[in-house]
């Protein structure tokens, strides 16, 4: 938290859980709500965040309005560059086909490069899309285990909008 969360900005966010009260109830498959299950990893599935501070991580990684550098002296340019470049083929969704990065999945439409993590467990779906060479982004956090069509019918509309299909 300290070498990436705090100087990014990221205030709300914690691999801890801190005051449940704040945490939107999460619901399964048939909309039933669900406890607040409590995530003993610190990586893949612990972090818990808000829509604001997902998109800082996300703008953090373009470069900013005012020739800010990505990465924002918490990573390099580089590192940011070789985070967003496909390595491993992560096969074809969307009509697209898709590599996987350094924790991230990367896709071109029409040269344009897309990059994306989602996340999500009993619950809980994410999604964070950003298009560095537009400075676009979306966060998508759905508190329910059915929300997979949900993010994927936004992601279509939005991506139709930003990229002028």
């Amino acid at each position: 938290e300290i070498e990436i969360l705090k100087p990014l900005g990221m205030e709300s966010s914690s691999f801890e859980y801190r005051d449940l009260s704040l945490f939107a109830t999460p619901y399964d498959e048939e909309l039933n709500p669900l406890p607040h299950y409590k995530f003993e990893a610190k990586a893949a599935g612990g972090l818990n965040s808000t829509v604001e501070d997902l998109a800082k991580f996300g703008i953090a990684g373009m470069e900013g309005p005012n020739g800010e550098l990505p990465g924002r002296n918490v990573l390099n340019p580089e590192s940011i560059e070789l985070m967003y470049t496909g390595i491993i083929d992560a096969g074809d969704d969307f009509g697209y086909q898709w590599k996987y990065g350094l924790g991230h999945f990367i896709t071109e439409i029409d040269g344009v490069k897309i990059v994306q993590h989602s996340g999500g467990h009993i619950g809980w779906r994410s999604m964070l899309v950003i298009v560095p060479q537009l400075k676009e982004g979306i966060v998508i956090l759905i508190n329910s285990s059915a929300g997979n069509p949900l993010w994927a019918n936004i992601l279509t509309r939005w991506s139709r909008v930003i990229l002028k299909k």
